[in-house]
């Protein structure tokens, strides 16, 4: 959205911002348990990929042929 005044775009996100953290603050304070769960949930995921990346097999890299691949500026 286009605006004669340069200053605009900010007020109105402070304003927005201003409106939604209390609402989604209480949000999160009704609903604990949901919250409280997908924390448990993202950290059981970080936990498995932390060891499917322990558990990967290891392998050198000496035989690799890498292309140089011009870049494009625009």
């Amino acid at each position: 959205m286009s605006s004669a005044f340069p200053g605009s775009n900010g007020v109105r996100e402070v304003i927005w911002l201003a409106l939604a953290v209390p609402g989604l603050s209480a949000l999160a304070q009704t609903f604990q348990p949901v919250f409280l769960l997908m924390k448990w949930i993202g950290v059981t995921y970080l936990l498995y990929l932390a060891w499917k990346m322990w558990r990967a097999p290891a392998f050198l890299a000496t035989n690799l042929s890498l292309k140089l691949i011009p870049r494009l500026n625009f």
